[in-house]
């Protein structure tokens, strides 16, 4: 059984290092200005000299389906791995970051730090992604699929080929 197949109990997707070299490849061929690194948790971060989107080595997707449920929200109804989603949703960030204030930023991250890690109120982080950065993400990434599903289902392979299910 694999992640691909949302299953209930496959909750930790591990990013090996040659994945994360792959996913570096598909972000620079495909005309994104970030970088991947190892970060704490699965995020983006903004930098003006090295904006990066961070990935743990193990990343819990069980919330993964609360998440699905909200792009479902907003109109998304395909069928990509979860964790391309997330990262997909990263990405969104890199491209629709230009948007926002300082103040919307802190806004955001701040309602997030307020999301304790091992937390199971579906209500916290359904706020959370509905703050104007991370909407604009989520519609990104929802735009994204519909417009380059060819290079979406490529990100898919990768992850397919290289990442890890623990």
């Amino acid at each position: 059984m694999t992640l691909f197949q949302m299953d209930k109990d496959v909750m930790i997707y591990k990013f090996t290092p040659k994945l994360n070299r792959k996913l570096r490849k598909w972000i620079r061929d495909n005309g994104f200005f970030c970088t991947l690194r190892y970060g704490i948790n699965l995020s983006y971060q903004v930098d003006t000299e090295d904006a990066a989107v961070l990935v743990p080595h193990e990343f819990d997707l069980s919330k993964d389906e609360w998440f699905h449920e909200h792009l479902s929200e907003l109109g998304y109804c395909g069928e990509y791995a979860s964790i391309v989603l997330d990262v997909l949703h990263e990405l969104g960030h890199d491209q629709t970051m230009h948007l926002f204030s300082g103040v919307e930023i802190e806004y955001s991250h701040l309602l997030k730090d307020m999301i304790p890690p091992q937390c199971c109120d579906r209500d916290r982080y359904m706020q959370y992604w509905n703050t104007p950065i991370e909407h604009a993400a989520n519609l990104w990434l929802i735009m994204y699929v519909k417009l380059f599903p060819r290079k979406v289902s490529e990100l898919e392979e990768i992850f397919t080929k290289y990442g890890e299910d623990v």
